[in-house]
């Protein structure tokens, strides 16, 4: 992307400004796993990939007494609206749940049961880059696989648009600017 894509702009706002304030009327506690552009509280992110910052998350989740799931949500998915982090945060199971959409698991789109949270700080403390993956988390838990049929009442394929470059912000014909 060429910038930090926590602060490109998109409708004159910080994409995690933007993403914090609709985790923050979801679910609570909320944290920001970054750099404090949220408005959410921060923990410093370990900077080593997906997996060590869901491990960070949880161990600061615990730390303020919360041993119950989480929502997890990438920055760099400026369309998930709050109705889909609704839906996750009150699916009915115990499991993790992970959206699916054209054959790609979300996983940072999901809610992670604590027994998912645990092995993230496990997997991200193991020094094995090969087990250092969200895809290696969830081979070690049990997840429920949410398909258009479960989720497209309240979100369309677009909503999970993952934002990597310039070209894809422009072909989401999102207002947006370097932050």
């Amino acid at each position: 992307m060429g910038t930090d894509k926590a602060r490109l702009r998109i409708n004159g706002e910080p994409a995690a400004e933007r993403l914090g304030r609709r985790l923050a009327r979801v679910t609570n506690p909320a944290l920001e796993v970054g750099q404090a552009i949220s408005g959410l509280p921060p923990v410093p992110d370990p900077g080593e990939g997906p997996l060590v910052a869901v491990g960070a998350g949880a161990v600061a989740l615990a730390e303020r007494g919360h041993n119950g799931p989480a929502l997890v949500l990438a920055c760099d998915l400026p369309l998930v609206g709050e109705a889909l982090l609704r839906l996750l945060a009150g699916w009915p199971s115990t499991a993790t749940v992970v959206p699916v959409v054209e054959g790609q698991p979300q996983f940072l789109c999901a809610r992670l049961s604590p027994a998912a949270l645990a092995a993230a700080g496990r997997l991200a403390g193991s020094g094995t880059r090969r087990h250092r993956s969200m895809k290696s988390l969830m081979a070690t838990v049990p997840v429920t696989w949410l398909g258009p049929s479960e989720w497209g009442a309240v979100a369309s394929a677009r909503d999970f648009a993952d934002t990597d470059s310039p070209a894809d912000l422009g072909g989401l014909g999102l207002d947006w600017t370097p932050g």
